[in-house]
C-alpha cells in the first residue's frame, strides 16, 4: 500500500506509469524503486565503467520524465523503457568510441618521444580514396541510424567487441533472442551498404 492508500502491486508498471503521468511523485519513486538498478546494470554491462553508467542511467531517467507521456499499453513497460536504454547505450557508443576512433585525424605533440616513420610519397594515402572512405563512412552511420533502434544497439555492441553473451546481460535479453537479432541486423545493413556501393560505383549523372 502507497502512502496514499492505495494497493500497488510492485510488478504492477503500467498502472504506476499512469500514476507517473499525473505527476504522481509516490509513483515515481515505485518506478525508480523498482527499476533503477535493472537500469543501472544494463549501462554499466555496455560501458563496464562506473561513472559512465551512472551518466548513462542519469540521461535514461531524464528521457524517462520527458517521455513517460508516450507511453501506451500496447506494450510493456519493460519493453518500452530498453528501447530508450538501448538508444542512450548506443549514443553514448557513437559518441565516445567507435566513430570517434574513425573520425579524428591523429594528433602529434611537439616533442613528443614518439617519432613517425617518413611516409615514402608511393605509399602516400590517395586523397581521393580518402575522400571516397570518409563518404563511405557517413553511408554507414545514415544506415545504421534507419535501422530500428534494437538493430542499432545490437550492432553498435557487437562493432565495440561485446559477445552475444554479454549484449545478453547488458540488455536483459536471452541470448538466442541477441543471436538471431544480430544477424538480422547484420544483414539488413549489409543489404543497405550494397545498395549504397552499387549507387557509388554509377559514373556522374545517373
Amino acid at each position: 500500500m502507497d502512502p496514499k492508500g492505495e494497493i500497488i502491486e510492485p510488478s504492477n508498471d503500467r498502472q504506476l506509469a499512469e500514476r507517473c503521468k499525473n505527476f504522481d511523485e509516490d509513483a515515481w519513486a515505485l518506478l525508480y524503486d523498482r527499476w533503477g538498478e535493472p537500469v543501472f546494470r544494463a549501462c554499466y554491462g555496455a560501458t563496464q565503467n562506473f561513472h559512465d553508467a551512472e551518466d548513462i542511467s542519469g540521461v535514461v531517467w531524464n528521457k524517462i520524465s520527458k517521455n513517460i507521456g508516450s507511453f501506451e499499453n500496447q506494450s510493456s513497460f519493460r519493453t518500452w523503457l530498453y528501447v530508450i536504454i538501448g538508444h542512450e547505450i548506443s549514443n553514448w557508443l557513437q559518441k565516445r568510441g567507435r566513430i570517434r576512433r574513425l573520425e579524428e585525424p591523429a594528433t602529434h605533440t611537439e616533442g613528443s618521444e614518439e617519432v613517425e616513420e617518413e611516409q615514402h610519397p608511393s605509399s602516400a594515402p590517395n586523397p581521393a580514396d580518402q575522400t571516397a572512405a570518409r563518404e563511405r563512412l557517413t553511408a554507414s552511420l545514415e544506415a545504421l541510424k534507419r535501422l530500428k533502434t534494437e538493430c542499432q544497439t545490437v550492432l553498435s555492441l557487437a562493432w565495440e567487441g561485446f559477445t552475444d553473451l554479454a549484449i545478453a546481460n547488458a540488455l536483459q535479453l536471452n541470448h538466442k533472442t541477441v543471436q538471431s537479432r544480430r544477424a538480422r541486423c547484420e544483414a539488413k545493413f549489409r543489404e543497405a551498404m550494397q545498395d549504397y556501393d552499387r549507387r557509388a560505383s554509377l559514373p556522374p549523372g545517373r
